[in-house]
């Protein structure tokens, strides 16, 4: 025997060439036992609106662009003339969050088309937003300052920071509380300080439940008792049990706004694009205006380092989510996109299918319209690693939730059975929704 040459070499390549096959039929087969449980198992939710009309969404989308051409007026024009039901199209605006942008565009290029009382019924609804978004921005520069004074340096993200940094117009913004991230340490002294302030947590906890609450989730809802404001304070972008973990320099890499006169920090123009487009997945993308945030922010910031928005899509896995959002947010309003992104994401398969399935989505009256299975199935879909999939499915099967903690009270000593009260809850759901029990 020749020194140095082993005796299975001349099967090598065939070696090579069946694990291969293996390992391509081991992903096919776990992806289909992904599909086949979660299309299994449906839990009742709330059931599927009308469909909008085609020119009803048409005209939508027209109003979320960040900028009009001449050619968009003159068929905004055409639209409104064919709108049959404004009442219906003023509701989907509203579910969509999307009113004071239809308001603007409508009574700027073409109010004679619109009726009378649907122009005064979205000024109506355009000048409550206006007054709300007042009340909730000095909301914030007066939290801010409150615990600043408490050493306490929050990031701000979303809500009206998000208004005030990318839109000409704050008030063309509808959002309905103030987000705030906060290190994980600061939290419970944060709980203190805004209970002292008259805000209220929005559940009540007891001591064992609070903290597994914060390992499973991100944020601690608060609403105040006098003005109903409120205020959702994260100490993650996403809950911890969609496995996304952001990159530690989200502080140092901030920048700083001004809101109210309030200088303070907020995250990264890549580091807020990034939560954009992870925040539009994890709630399946249905509300449009989170589609126009982002064509607002690559409008306003047009100079965007995207290889560094690539680079941290990569380290932290989620190719599908950046390629969803922007593929959506370019085919629908325009955005300018990086042409090998664009590229990839009309060719990655899984991808296209997600965007079609959001785009039938948006079809329908209500934008809240889907069961916690459907969402489960839309998360695993959105993650390209098995790791990541099996992770999210793991925890949706076994890790309790607010909702069975209210199914059933088990005492401290037997805290543990509640992740096997949790799926034995959840098959419960889904025979009683099947008519198979009472």
């Amino acid at each position: 025997m020749q020194q140095g040459v082993s005796v299975l070499s001349p099967f090598s390549p065939l070696r090579v060439y069946l694990a291969k096959i293996r390992k391509t039929a081991k992903n096919i087969i776990y992806n289909k036992l992904f599909d086949s449980f979660t299309q299994t198992i449906d839990l009742k939710g709330a059931k599927g609106g009308t469909r909008m009309e085609t020119q009803c969404f048409d005209l939508l989308i027209l109003c979320m662009r960040p900028r009009l051409e001449s050619t968009d007026t003159a068929r905004l024009a055409r639209l409104a003339e064919a709108i049959d039901d404004w009442k219906l199209l003023i509701q989907q605006a509203q579910n969509h969050r999307i009113t004071p942008l239809l308001y603007k565009h409508l009574h700027d290029h073409c109010s004679a088309s619109v009726p009378e009382n649907a122009m005064e019924h979205m000024q109506h609804l355009f000048m409550a937003n206006a007054s709300r978004n007042v009340l909730l921005i000095e909301t914030m520069a007066e939290v801010l300052n409150t615990l600043e004074s408490h050493n306490i340096n929050p990031l701000v993200f979303k809500g009206p920071a998000l208004a005030v940094d990318v839109f000409d117009d704050p008030n063309m913004r509808q959002f309905d509380d103030i987000d705030f991230i906060i290190p994980e340490n600061k939290i419970l002294e944060t709980y203190k300080i805004l209970t002292s302030k008259g805000y209220e947590p929005q559940l009540s906890l007891t001591p064992n439940q609070a903290k597994a609450y914060l390992r499973s989730q991100r944020d601690w809802v608060f609403i105040h008792r006098k003005t109903g404001v409120i205020l959702d304070i994260n100490s993650t972008i996403t809950p911890r049990y969609f496995r996304l973990p952001f990159p530690a320099n989200l502080y140092t890499s901030s920048r700083t706004i001004s809101i109210a006169g309030h200088n303070t920090n907020t995250l990264s123009v890549e580091h807020l694009l990034s939560a954009l487009l992870a925040h539009g997945t994890y709630h399946q993308w249905n509300r449009l205006s989170w589609l126009c945030d982002i064509a607002a922010l690559l409008d306003t910031h047009p100079d965007i380092n995207w290889s560094c928005v690539q680079k941290q899509s990569e380290s932290m896995h989620c190719n599908r989510m950046l390629h969803l959002g922007l593929l959506l947010t370019a085919d629908l309003l325009h955005a300018k996109i990086p042409e090998d992104i664009r590229k990839y994401a009309k060719n990655d398969r899984a991808t296209t299918r997600l965007r079609d399935q959001i785009l039938e989505q948006f079809s329908t009256e209500s934008p809240e319209a889907q069961t916690i299975i459907t969402k489960c199935r839309f998360h695993i879909r959105a993650r390209e690693r098995f790791a990541d999939k099996l992770f999210y499915l793991l925890r949706f099967l076994f890790v309790p939730t607010i909702s069975d903690w209210k199914f059933i009270n088990i005492p401290r000593s037997l805290w543990i059975l509640y992740y096997l009260a949790r799926p034995v809850r959840l098959i419960g759901k889904a025979l009683a929704h099947a008519g198979l029990i009472l």
